[in-house]
């Protein structure tokens, strides 16, 4: 899909019970952790995506996309590539699969060196989002 010109992008770190949030500044430079969610389904997490895409005018979506270490898809990049077509389609916006690969994990060492107690999965949708927004620049 192709790249919007400015406004606001949302990442998600896609879970089935939780979602970590994160947004870009408008001018797209600096991404920050926003929230972590949790969902009972996919579709609650599409309707709670797309209710802060509106309230936050974001323009473009990343998704995370969960990778084995050497790089091969398993069953649950195929849930998150189904779940972030069927979110593209419901915003309306163009939706980016990023790799992955060890954001959680770091993410929990930011968690732990911040002394953060709660989840990171915000802090992983953070770190995939800034990775998109540097490949842009």
């Amino acid at each position: 899909m192709e790249r919007s010109e400015g406004g606001r992008v949302l990442a998600v770190d896609y879970g089935r019970r939780h979602l970590g949030i994160a947004m870009s500044d408008p001018l797209r430079v600096i991404a920050s952790p926003f929230r972590t969610v949790d969902i009972v389904n996919p579709d609650q997490g599409i309707r709670v995506v797309a209710d802060l895409v509106q309230e936050w005018y974001a323009t473009e979506l990343v998704v995370g996309l969960p990778l084995s270490l050497s790089g091969d898809e398993g069953p649950m990049a195929f849930e998150v590539r189904q779940w972030a077509e069927r979110l593209g389609s419901s915003c309306r916006l163009p939706v980016h699969l990023i790799d992955e690969r060890l954001t959680s994990v770091e993410a929990d060492r930011v968690s732990h060196v911040t002394g953060r107690r709660t989840r990171s999965d915000d802090i992983a949708a953070a770190l995939l989002l800034q990775a998109y927004l540097e490949e842009r620049r």
